[in-house]
């Protein structure tokens, strides 16, 4: 893509609509972005050594990081209230206990209902263990969405966040003519051991085939060819390699398998796959 011909000699306030998409104004020293009204509702904010209670409770995070008020965020209530359009919401955190063992969560919540949730557990001894939980969201205008934390013991969260950032309305500079563009058409992460699918989108819950071997199953066919790649979490570090194998991955679902350094088949913790495609 050529570069963007500016105007030579703008005055302050000045606005440019580029060939890319975007709008710059200028500040009388550089071109800045112009923000859309979705954009600006992005934010992520914090909060530090907070307490965890045995009963599930709504964390409010209470310090910006980056947006602020505006971007329909209330550290007063913990409500994330956007106007309509789809979002990615994001939250994470590292629990404290001195109890064990200790099981414990955090949930994002749509107008009070469950839409994601990651669950950890900390073991023998107490300590810290994280949880992260992720969504893609559609807003009308009024839902307001929140971040809800449990546990069995009490404890404390150390350094969470919540963020969230607009898809809709995003708009990046067009590649060259022809080019051709790609997208995510299907992703999920899961909990092996228990055949769960934690969060994704286009994903149906997995089948363990059994110690290692797992069929991936799409909630709708993939009308045409994708790109599998996968990944996983192996806490105690005794899964070493991972792969797709026969049959080969079809419009429906895909084989997926973990293995130690050995080459046995097992199950780690968690299994993160993604499937990307062209037009």
């Amino acid at each position: 893509m050529s570069a963007l011909d500016f105007p030579a000699a703008p005055t302050v306030g000045q606005l440019f609509a580029a060939p890319n998409g975007v709008t710059y104004q200028w500040n009388g020293v550089l071109w800045l972005m112009v923000l859309n009204t979705l954009q600006k509702n992005a934010f992520m904010a914090t909060i530090a050594n907070a307490a965890i209670a045995a009963a599930p409770s709504t964390f409010v995070f209470n310090s910006f990081l980056f947006g602020d008020a505006s971007s329909g965020y209330s550290t007063s209530t913990g409500r994330f209230t956007p106007p309509a359009g789809s979002y990615w919401l994001y939250a994470a955190g590292y629990g404290l206990f001195a109890s064990s063992p200790t099981a414990w969560n955090m949930t994002i919540r749509k107008n009070g209902v469950v839409v994601a949730i990651d669950v950890n557990t900390t073991y023998t001894g107490g300590g810290t263990n994280d949880v992260s939980v992720g969504a893609l969201v559609q807003a009308n205008g009024t839902d307001y969405f929140d971040i809800f934390v449990s546990a069995n013991n009490t404890g404390t969260l150390v350094n969470s966040y919540f963020s969230a950032f607009p898809i809709s309305g995003i708009q990046g500079p067009p590649g060259p003519p022809g080019s051709p563009g790609t997208q995510i058409v299907a992703w999920g992460s899961f909990a092996p051991s228990t055949s769960t699918l934690l969060n994704g989108f286009n994903m149906a819950p997995m089948v363990r085939n059994g110690a290692g071997d797992y069929t991936i199953n799409f909630s709708s066919p993939l009308p045409f060819e994708y790109a599998p790649s996968g990944s996983f979490f192996s806490a105690a570090g005794t899964v070493f390699g991972c792969g797709f194998q026969n049959p080969a991955p079809t419009a429906n679902s895909l084989r997926f398998r973990t293995y130690t350094i050995a080459g046995a088949l097992s199950d780690p913790e968690r299994i993160y796959i993604s499937c990307v495609a062209g037009p």
